[in-house]
């Protein structure tokens, strides 16, 4: 089951979680929007993923 939105604590533990993934396997800069995007989905469970939130998640690397 999809969830319907995500809180700020949500928004926290994907980009911590995307930024240690980041470290971990040096994920090269072209990879990272597609990344993020796929860890939303898998935590949402949803395949609509908000661009604003790939955005803020990718900030920090740049």
């Amino acid at each position: 089951m999809a969830k319907s939105h995500l809180t700020a604590l949500d928004a926290e533990i994907l980009k911590k979680a995307f930024l240690n993934e980041v470290r971990y396997n040096k994920t090269p800069e072209a990879e990272r929007r597609e990344l993020a995007a796929k860890i939303i989905r898998a935590y949402t469970g949803s395949q609509t993923v908000e661009p604003k939130l790939v955005d803020w998640m990718c900030t920090e690397m740049t």
